[in-house]
């Protein structure tokens, strides 16, 4: 115990180099801890507070050499940064699990989705439908989208992948994104949304952004069993070196989004714990301790940072911070008007599920395209040798029985090289894709948009007549 080291620890724990004070640590007695434990395994000493430390205490006696019991020798090792590696490895196994959990379902989880968003956006375009039918079939078609994307970013969340970002005016997302909120938070919670800023130009990817909102009301609303006010406010702000929240932040403009709550606020020594993967207060079934972690995750791939104020029994505030980007924004084409149709061409779509293949055919006909269908590769394949018909397209799925969309695009280049393949899939692993784009001229994730679908299939079949090729 008179060693510089030993002594340097035990100061960390509090403690003067004693047989007394040493016992006195966590309540465990001295006899305690120089008895060797039942399990083999040593002792655990904690320091507490925000540089917490664990420690591993030994000990064995000490004889001299006609074996009467002198002393005891006591290591105590520091072994917090082994523990938080070890934590770390955890987490990193358990994401994996959850990344081929949810690669499993992606598949068919996004055909349903397929179906249901199809359908609400072929009923939008029914002059039959009214007004008040028409906004929720809007809303059956973003929640669509948000499920989707659900899926999407667990997948992206286990690979630390990095999703494609644009440049945008935020503020007219922001409005339609608290907007949506306020029909489906509890009619107790009071919910604000002061904008403060009227544009603001940053480069960030909108459905993760709609994620990192909905996944911090949630944690809001869930703060608030028994009701309260939430309160979303959007601004901008100047940061300097004095006042920036976190060291990386660069001095010069900023959007804030403040989501406050009237909550039971966080306490200290789970503040310091909230935004790491699978941790969480809520009891089992109630809560994955994904939500906060995701939000942080996507705001810093943004080059961004959360703030947190939090004071028990009185609420929290999570303040997101996300670069103002002066690059013009591009204006795209949103109104269905513009989005571009057929001119009758024949495309042959394969899909081996029955109910997405009659609303991708119904899909593919609203835009102006004759449609023969197909409902597997092997039957594609037949079709398309058989001269029956001339089609100027193939649109297929990637996953069917007997032969997969892979498999047929090869077969058809073989034939004809200059055929126009889409390709669409539930999920397909990033790292997959390389493998079709010597047979593939585009690819397409379900659930499938019209306006991606029509611009897709418009480009395709341009490039198509601009070649000359014969089909």
């Amino acid at each position: 115990l008179a060693n510089p080291l030993a002594q340097k620890h035990l100061t960390t724990l509090g403690l003067s180099p004693t047989r007394t004070n040493i016992a006195n640590l966590g309540n465990i007695d001295i006899d305690t801890l120089l008895t060797p434990r039942a399990d083999g395994l040593p002792h655990e000493l904690f320091t507490e507070g925000k540089d917490a430390q664990i420690f591993e205490l030994t000990s064995a006696s000490i004889y001299d050499l006609e074996d009467v019991e002198m002393g005891y020798a006591i290591l105590i090792r520091d072994v917090t940064e082994e523990r938080n590696a070890r934590k770390r490895i955890q987490n990193q196994y358990r994401l994996a699990s959850v990344g081929q959990l949810a690669a499993g379902i992606a598949h068919d989880f996004n055909n349903i989705l397929t179906v249901m968003m199809g359908s609400a956006q072929l009923l939008t375009l029914d002059e039959n439908v009214n007004k008040l039918a028409g906004e929720d079939l809007r809303i059956i078609f973003e929640q669509g989208q948000r499920a989707a994307q659900m899926v999407r970013q667990v997948l992206d969340f286990s690979r630390e992948s990095k999703a494609e970002r644009k440049v945008m005016d935020v503020i007219p997302f922001l409005k339609e994104a608290t907007k949506l909120l306020t029909r489906t938070i509890p009619a107790d919670i009071e919910m604000t949304t002061p904008i403060q800023v009227s544009a603001c130009t940053i480069e960030a990817n909108l459905t993760q952004l709609q994620q990192v909102i909905n996944n911090m009301a949630i944690n809001a609303q869930h703060a608030m069993p028994n009701g309260g006010k939430l309160t979303i406010a959007i601004n901008t702000t100047q940061l300097t070196t004095e006042n920036r929240p976190a060291p990386h932040l660069n001095p010069g403009e900023w959007l804030t989004i403040a989501i406050s709550d009237t909550g039971h606020g966080i306490p200290p020594h789970v503040i310091e714990h909230i935004f790491e993967p699978f941790f969480t207060t809520k009891p089992i079934g109630e809560g994955t301790g994904l939500g906060l972690a995701q939000s942080f995750g996507i705001i810093q791939e943004h080059g961004g940072y959360i703030g947190v104020e939090t004071e028990v029994g009185k609420g929290t505030t999570f303040t997101l911070y996300l670069p103002v980007n002066v690059t013009p924004v591009s204006k795209e084409k949103t109104d269905a008007a513009d989005i571009p149709k057929g001119q009758g061409e024949t495309i042959l779509l394969v899909e081996d599920q029955a109910d997405v293949r009659r609303i991708t055919h119904t899909l593919l006909k609203t835009l102006n395209y004759r449609v023969i269908t197909a409902t597997n590769g092997e039957e594609a394949l037949d079709l398309f040798a058989s001269g029956q018909h001339t089609f100027d397209l193939i649109f297929t799925d990637v996953t069917m029985p007997k032969m997969n969309g892979l498999e047929l695009a090869k077969k058809i280049k073989a034939q004809a090289p200059h055929m126009p393949i889409v390709i669409v899939s539930g999920y397909v692993a990033k790292d997959k894709w390389p493998h079709f784009a010597p047979y593939t001229n585009a690819h397409l994730d379900k659930p499938l948009k019209m306006d991606e679908v029509a611009n897709t299939l418009a480009k395709q079949l341009q490039n198509q007549t601009h070649s000359g090729a014969s089909k």
